[in-house]
């Protein structure tokens, strides 16, 4: 214990050191390294440790600091080359009991005549409670941001003195800056003196009466127009609730504005339309209350329906002539139960006979006058010819079954939505496809079932009133499938914007396509390959005669000769690589016999098992003996589980925390529970001619095949996400002496069973391939093995 606190046992020490919210330490050096420490006692109660084990441990002070923070605290108290007055520093500590806290560390340094560190005081105390608060602050902060910046209105927020803190990112598009040209900005610095002497007089205003304001003006917008503009604005006070800033919203009106002028043009116009509609269709019949209805007076115009207006009035025609037969006695039962309810007036619909002998449908508003003893004495109607709207409403009828039954039988997906996107009906095969009745999708909005990838894209076409757009939609099971769907706006009768949405699903349309690009690029890669093996070859042929025969003269030195050897090493790596390229470039050999697959799998055990025993590796077996034969090319299935067995052991490389390892090999007689697809690719070039004339073929699967299963899982460091697409390429590999063929001829292997492989793999848990090879007709295009696939070459072949 360093002298100065020798005096630790006194009562008075002890009490003060006990009160304290930290602790005292001290550590004396020698030649730049800890001799001496003191830690007093209430270490153990913000540690963990107790004083002792510090002074035995002189590294135990970086090792409980947080692995995260190590690197930093190891630095900074490492790189220092002289002593400072006094500093602090914070960071985490892992307890004793494994729990983390935060520690802020303040400390004084003394330097002895070397100028090297010889004495640290300082003082530690548990922080925790305030940095989670700060943390917590930042979060909420965040939080906030994120909140104004989906507000679609421009929002900003300044100090009390009108100096801008924050905006939305609303604000940046209207004012065409971004937030380091807008923050700390006054308004005179971001609009002129001109404009800001305005908005400033507003803002003292608001700060001086503490009343919300709201108020028009004109606003420059970043494209240069002139807006016409609502503020909302408000104060905001301090916990003191003294005025702390101006919060404000801004809503452009200018659309509004023009709407509004266009609306008064057009009630104007309507007011004349009224009265031109009610002078010229409609005609007015003055009819007396008793039998037969005559009438005293009849609009001229009832030239319309072809009649005399003085066949009315001379008493040729009374009222009911012109009603039709069919209609007469439901008309009269309206009168009737009309005048019974004391009606002041009604409408009714019925057909009457023109004078031509035609029939037409009629509106009828009538109002009814009384005499002074409460007597119906005349109806006064006007009726219009409603014949086309009849006729349109049957036709609008016969076309809403018509588009119902289409809607309801179409492979396609169709929907209404309103112009906030909610759904208002859905066709019937949105179940079908999607697994959604009607009580999951009515009056929900149509973007929460879209990938929030596609979100964008969508809403842009949205904006503009619907086009086409390809989008993944989430079914029942939270599944994502892929749709072609187009929209077109349209406005109710009532003024309503609508829209109708027509989707396809394509998800297997993109698999396919997806697989095609893949094709292509695999039989691109097959055709280069083929080629550079056989250039290489030959020059490498020639290459490692010449190293051999220099090798064995005598007047070669021994480094000389090690570097033969290793130019001779590297010559038979690019021998071997080339191999794979073949390998990989060349049609699979047809030897297929009928073979048990785990017999087969039981070939490829010794192969791997030195391996598991240098690594700790448990190997595990599960065979079903139910599988019948199969045709197999037993060779190239070997070679495939092998690699396959042997990519499992290296997965548990360079992971020295893992302590379980184990590898599964099973075997199992499965019935598919879905379809599975994928696409062959054979090569075709000058070197080797297919001699099927599709250089693709695409495997089918069907859902309930019974296949032949092979499983090899590890619980390894697994493959990470983004490469899980591309393992089956060739040349992709995160090895570094890799070739990054070994998966990709193990594809084409598979597939030359007319089998498929699948994997399957999630970081630090580990990783499955399943080999499905179908039990019946299990090769799909027998492809034949091609004679004298190369050239014949000079020197000793590769």
């Amino acid at each position: 214990m360093p002298e100065a606190y020798k005096f630790e046992s006194t009562e008075h020490f002890r009490s003060m050191l006990s009160n304290i919210d930290g602790y005292i330490y001290t550590v004396i050096y020698a030649d730049g390294k800890a001799v001496d420490s003191y830690h007093s006692p209430k270490c153990e109660e913000i540690t963990g440790y107790a004083p002792s084990e510090y002074e035995e441990d002189p590294e135990l002070w970086i090792r409980m600091v947080h692995p995260d923070d190590r690197e930093f605290v190891y630095e900074f108290f490492n790189s220092r080359t002289e002593a400072i007055p006094q500093y602090m520093v914070e960071h985490r500590i892992m307890k004793k009991d494994g729990s983390v806290s935060w520690i802020s560390n303040t400390f004084t340094e003394q330097i002895n005549e070397k100028n090297e560190i010889a004495r640290r005081d300082g003082f530690i105390v548990d922080v925790t409670g305030r940095k989670t608060a700060e943390l917590a602050l930042q979060e909420q902060n965040a939080f906030l941001q994120t909140l104004i910046d989906s507000i679609p209105n421009p929002v900003f927020y300044k100090d009390v003195h009108g100096t801008y803190k924050g905006c939305n990112n609303a604000f940046e598009d209207y004012v065409g800056k971004g937030k380091g040209d807008i923050v700390d900005k006054s308004l005179f610095e971001l609009f002129g003196a001109e404009v800001a002497a305005i908005y400033s007089q507003m803002d003292i205003d608001l700060v001086a009466t503490r009343q919300p304001q709201t108020y028009e003006a004109d606003f420059t917008h970043a494209d240069g127009s002139l807006r016409r503009v609502i503020f909302n604005k408000a104060l905001f006070t301090d916990s003191n609730h003294r005025p702390a800033g101006i919060v404000g919203v801004m809503i452009d009106i200018t659309e509004q504005k023009i709407i509004e002028e266009e609306l008064k043009f057009a009630y104007a116009q309507l007011r004349e339309l009224e009265v031109i509609v009610t002078r010229s269709p409609a005609v007015v019949f003055l009819r007396r209350a008793v039998e037969n209805l005559p009438v005293e007076y009849v609009s001229n115009n009832v030239t319309l329906f072809g009649y005399s207006p003085n066949s009315f009035r001379y008493g040729e025609l009374h009222y009911i002539d012109i009603v039709y037969p069919g209609d007469r006695h439901r008309f009269l039962q309206a009168l009737e139960r009309f005048a019974r309810e004391h009606s002041s007036e009604f409408t009714q619909e019925y057909r009457i006979v023109q004078q031509n002998g035609k029939i037409c449908w009629v509106d009828d508003h009538t109002w009814i006058r009384y005499s002074k003893d409460g007597e119906i004495t005349h109806y006064h109607g006007i009726i219009i010819d409603i014949s086309k709207r009849k006729q349109a409403v049957q036709l609008f009828r016969e076309s809403i079954e018509r588009y119902k039954a289409l809607a309801e039988n179409s492979y396609d997906l169709i929907c209404e939505i309103t112009k906030e996107g909610k759904i208002l009906y859905a066709s019937p095969n949105f179940y079908d496809t999607l697994g959604y009745g009607d009580e999951d999708l009515v009056q929900k909005k149509f973007m929460r079932f879209l990938h929030p990838d596609d979100l964008s894209q969508v809403m842009t076409e949205f904006k503009k009133g619907f086009g086409q757009v390809s989008h993944r939609f989430r079914n029942k099971n939270g599944d994502w499938l892929w749709f072609e769907s187009a929209g077109k706006q349209y406005i109710t009768a009532e003024g309503e914007k609508r829209g109708v949405i027509v989707s396809r699903d394509v998800t297997n349309k993109r698999k396919i396509e997806q697989q095609l690009i893949r094709s292509e690029k695999l039989l691109a890669i097959g055709e280069m390959s083929a080629m550079i093996a056989h250039e290489f070859r030959n020059a490498l042929t020639s290459i490692k005669m010449i190293l051999q025969l220099l090798k064995e003269s005598v007047r070669l030195r021994n480094r000389e000769k090690r570097s033969l050897n290793v130019a001779l090493q590297s010559i038979s790596h690019m021998e071997t690589v080339i191999k794979q390229l073949l390998n990989f470039s060349q049609p699979a050999s047809m030897n297929f016999t009928r073979a048990n697959v785990n017999v087969v799998v039981e070939d490829c055990m010794p192969f791997i098992r030195i391996q598991a025993q240098k690594k700790a590796i448990q190997i595990a077996k599960r065979f079903d003996k139910n599988i019948p034969e199969l045709l197999i090319n037993v060779p190239v299935l070997k070679e495939t589980i092998i690699n396959l067995l042997l990519n499992a052991t290296q997965a548990y490389e360079g992971d020295e925390i893992k302590i379980f390892r184990r590898i599964l090999i099973s075997t199992e007689l499965v019935e598919l529970p879905e379809t599975l697809t994928d696409l062959d690719v054979g090569v075709q070039n000058e070197y080797f001619q297919m001699q099927s004339d599709l250089p693709r073929r695409e495997i089918i699967l069907e859902e309930g095949t019974r296949c032949a299963l092979i499983r090899i899982m590890d619980n390894g460091c697994g493959i990470p996400e983004d490469h899980v697409d591309h393992i089956f390429e060739p040349f992709f590999t995160t090895k570094e002496k890799g070739s990054g063929l070994g998966l990709a001829v193990a594809k084409r292997t598979v597939n030359s069973h007319g089998g498929i492989i699948i994997v399957r793999s999630k970081p630090s848990k580990g990783t499955v391939f399943r080999i499905y090879i179908p039990v019946e007709q299990n090769i799909i295009v027998p492809v034949v093995q091609p004679q004298n696939t190369l050239p014949p070459t000079s020197g000793t072949p590769i």
